[in-house]
């Protein structure tokens, strides 16, 4: 065999080796990335599985990471994916109806969020809330309160609370499961929650059905 077909074959065989070499690789990148997904999957399944307070939690912690607590910035509520603004406004005025009902809430910086919380109410279907929220603004001069208020005062907070009745609309919100509500549409909207892909979500929900099939 001459000089040139031994450089020939020596050139062939290493290509051949390279070809195996990259699908091995290939074979192994596919195969990592295979199990991260099924650990990633099981993961998430505990935290579809999660109760009403561990799922809200553990968003309410991620969004107060991502934007800041209590923020009072317009523009950051305005550049928020909707399903998040939703739950950060939801969560607040949650927080401000336990500690002192709807006069608390319209009277902090929480009332920054007031441009939002319909759709909030509608889109987590809240629908009776909605209904009397929206009633509570129509039948009272509130907003131009609102907009009267400067220092936020012990002062100004006895003003506003004694021009209008709340008690009927915090009586009803008692009543109501607004939390409940939040986690059945985070639990809905999971991938905006998470950094699950939909792709991912379906091959979830396979190990999920699996799980419950396993458990029987």
């Amino acid at each position: 065999m001459g000089v040139m077909n031994k450089v020939l074959l020596i050139f062939v065989i290493v290509g051949l080796a390279n070809i195996v070499i990259l699908l091995f690789i290939r074979s192994k990148i596919k195969s990592n990335q295979g199990e991260e997904v099924k650990l990633k999957s099981c993961s998430l399944v505990k935290i579809l599985n999660y109760d009403d307070e561990e799922l809200i939690c553990m968003v309410d912690n991620n969004l107060e990471i991502e934007y800041g607590y209590a923020c009072s910035d317009k523009n950051v509520f305005d550049n928020m994916k909707k399903s998040h603004r939703n739950i950060y406004t939801l969560l607040w005025f949650d927080t401000e109806m336990q500690n002192g009902g709807i006069g608390e809430y319209l009277f902090s910086l929480s009332n920054i969020t007031m441009e939002y919380i319909k759709d909030a109410f509608e889109d987590v279907k809240a629908f009776n809330i909605l209904k009397e929220y929206k009633k509570l603004l129509s039948e009272n001069n509130i907003l131009d309160a609102i907009s009267s208020i400067d220092k936020r005062d012990v002062e100004e907070y006895t003003i506003l609370m004694s021009k209008f009745e709340f008690n009927e609309f915090n009586d009803l919100y008692k009543q109501s499961d607004l939390r409940g509500l939040v986690a059945n549409y985070i639990r809905e909207n999971i991938c905006e929650f998470t950094n699950l892909n939909e792709e991912e979500l379906k091959i979830m929900r396979e190990i999920e059905d699996n799980i419950s099939v396993d458990n029987k």
